[in-house]
């Protein structure tokens, strides 16, 4: 009796390791995991990933109302052009089949031209275009693999954001993080869901994520990561991506307003854009980009708190609210070059 239990809990032992690796033998042929079952997040025929990227960006000729709260005045002003430049870098650290870790650097700067930069009673119009706003940080993102067709993602990033010349280093750190689960279906479709906390929508909020990569024809693949982003790629070689996106960009940043506030107050943030993207190989790792399209402003406060619960759930309550900014929509025209990994690497 003894003999025939062992036997039998051998047969199961072996019928399950066979059934294991049947499973991993079927997800490896469709592309969802390595041949050592771990899974692959990404998903074939899209573009190469950026590792240095830097751009420009112009908005030309857009209004701007400002109503301070206090005094109860408030100014109206035309804004010349809005001139933005960023340089960004990613560095892979760690890539096995299991885990990948990537770090990344980023600066960010962003300079305003007003018609009238001095108005009486007014330091906010001549503040921001006397110092610019910048953002400058770290990156760490991570991806840990499971066996089958599941893994994770995270993104972590320390910030800071504002006046670097005046108050104290702290008063400008700024800190967001992404997780990620993952499912693989195929080799050219992988979806999942997560939980952000950011400052996207210019203030701290926490928010659902949910990401599609799906390469659904030959030169068609759909990108999204809602509510940030929704991307459509058209690529009709390997030398040439074209994109019509929309995408939202904010964040939060430290200013100082001399003469008007004793206590730091923050900039609030946020643009969605609709533009049309064209990307193209220069030579192998070299690649220029130049995109168009139209801005429309959806916060541009200015408060006394950047605390998740003072913004985050305002419930009606603006008592923190020290400057409320209107924005008209503008085009805008950006212009980059960057940096993928050499061919001769991926076929590595």
């Amino acid at each position: 009796m003894r003999h025939c239990i062992l036997l039998l809990f051998l047969s199961l032992s072996i019928y399950s390791e066979l059934r294991a690796q049947h499973d991993i033998d079927s997800l490896a042929q469709l592309g969802v995991c390595t041949p050592h079952g771990f899974t692959i997040p990404s998903i074939l025929g899209l573009p190469r990933s950026k590792g240095l990227e830097v751009f420009q960006e112009r908005i030309p000729n857009y209004d701007l109302n400002s109503q301070f709260t206090e005094t109860d005045s408030s100014f109206n002003n035309a804004i010349r052009r809005t001139k933005s430049w960023s340089a960004r870098l990613r560095i892979p650290v760690v890539n096995k089949d299991d885990f990948k870790f990537i770090v990344g650097f980023k600066y960010y700067q962003q300079e305003f031209a007003f018609e009238q930069p001095v108005l009486e009673g007014n330091p906010f119009h001549s503040s921001i275009e006397d110092k610019p706003l910048r953002s400058m940080g770290l990156s760490l993102y991570s991806v840990h693999s499971f066996i089958g067709n599941k893994y994770l993602a995270f993104r972590g990033t320390l910030r800071l954001n504002g006046d670097f010349e005046t108050g104290t280093i702290r008063s400008h750190q700024k800190t967001s993080f992404t997780g990620l689960y993952g499912i693989k279906q195929h080799r050219y479709k992988t979806w999942g869901f997560g939980v952000s906390y950011s400052n996207s929508f210019g203030r701290s909020s926490v928010y659902p994520v949910f990401f599609l990569k799906h390469r659904y024809r030959p030169k068609w693949a759909v990108e999204l990561l809602l509510p940030l982003s929704a991307r459509l790629l058209y690529r009709p070689n390997e030398k040439n991506n074209l994109y019509v996106e929309t995408k939202l960009e904010g964040d939060n940043y430290n200013i100082n307003l001399d003469g008007f506030s004793e206590i730091p107050l923050y900039l609030e943030k946020a643009d969605v854009k609709a533009m049309f993207t064209y990307e193209r190989e220069v030579y192998d790792f070299f690649w220029i980009s130049a995109s168009g399209g139209y801005r429309w402003n959806i916060n541009f406060d200015v408060s006394d708190s950047d605390t998740f619960f003072d913004r985050a759930f305002n419930l009606g309550n603006s008592a923190n609210l020290a400057i409320s900014n209107a924005i008209g929509g503008a085009p805008f025209f950006r212009f980059g070059i960057f940096i993928v990994p050499p061919n001769k690497w991926m076929e590595n």
